[in-house]
């Protein structure tokens, strides 16, 4: 019973973890995407940035530095890729066969320092499952919200939406930002409950 409860643990909270890619962010910033959280020897790293310029408008034409490191902190790549219209760039990895577990670390950065630099993290690891994503990005309240889709179900289907939509005045919290959050809450109480049960049966 008690082991049971411990993985039950781990599963919520690896989905509490997934609910919480909705983050708020403040532009002018680069935010970077990746299909997936969890890589395997030998995968390929699909790697996707949006640049919005200081008014939410997507900055088309924008030069980025797209840098990743290892576990040891050693540069696995280094490239300079440049936004399309729609302010998105993209970039890949391919993994080698052997190459150190761990946590990655992406960091993207415009050649002018206008933007606040994009940072990213996924786990190479021989043994983990390495299951596609959603990832949600939201702005803060008040003012414009942009809501960023990424759904992925293959390295080479990477399917990507975008829109804005105006709140009067920061009152009005779109349906979308509601669910999320009674999605977190439920998520949050289970968590909770586990935890509970765990100390009743230690």
């Amino acid at each position: 019973m008690k082991k049971n409860l411990a993985i039950l643990a781990i599963a919520l909270f690896s989905l509490i973890t997934t609910a919480q890619a909705q983050v708020p962010f403040t532009p002018p910033e680069i935010i970077i995407y990746t299909e997936r959280q969890a890589y395997r020897p030998d995968d390929r790293v699909a790697i996707l940035g949006l640049v919005v310029d200081s008014d939410f408008n997507p900055a088309p034409n924008i030069t980025v530095s797209v840098i990743i490191f290892d576990p040891e902190n050693t540069i696995v790549l280094d490239i300079e890729v440049t936004t399309n219209q729609s302010g998105i760039f993209t970039a890949a990895y391919e993994i080698s066969p052997n190459p150190p577990e761990g946590e990655y670390l992406i960091t993207a950065q415009d050649l002018e320092g206008e933007f606040t630099p994009g940072f990213r993290t996924f786990i190479v690891c021989s043994i983990c499952p390495t299951e596609p994503q959603v990832v949600i990005v939201t702005t803060t309240l008040p003012g414009p919200t942009i809501t960023t889709t990424l759904t992925t179900t293959a390295l080479t289907a990477t399917t990507i939406t975008t829109t804005i939509q105006a709140t009067a005045g920061g009152l009005e919290t779109p349906l979308s930002d509601l669910l999320t959050i009674i999605f977190i809450a439920i998520v949050a109480a289970l968590f909770i409950v586990v935890i509970l049960a765990l100390r009743k049966y230690a």
